[in-house]
């Protein structure tokens, strides 16, 4: 992912939240009927996102407000809506 801030990020708007993302990987997750923008999780180890070809794995990301965190510290403080 490429961006124009001081290190290459990307933003997303996710439940209401600015997020900047900073590490991603295409990720092998299988899911049927899926649109692109949903998004799976173990809420311990991994956060998915739909793709319109692929599934987009978020490795490390920062909520606004908060610092930069790895998916797995993520996951272990927040409660999804």
């Amino acid at each position: 992912m490429r961006g124009l801030s001081p290190y290459p990020t990307a933003w997303m708007r996710f439940q209401d939240k600015n997020v900047k993302v900073y590490k991603t990987a295409l990720s092998d997750f299988e899911l049927e009927n899926c649109s692109p923008g949903d998004f799976q999780t173990d809420n311990k180890t991994f956060l998915v996102f739909k793709t319109t070809d692929a599934w987009i794995s978020i490795e490390e990301l920062q909520m606004e407000g908060k610092k930069r965190l790895k998916i797995s510290e993520f996951l272990m403080g927040y409660r999804f809506q």
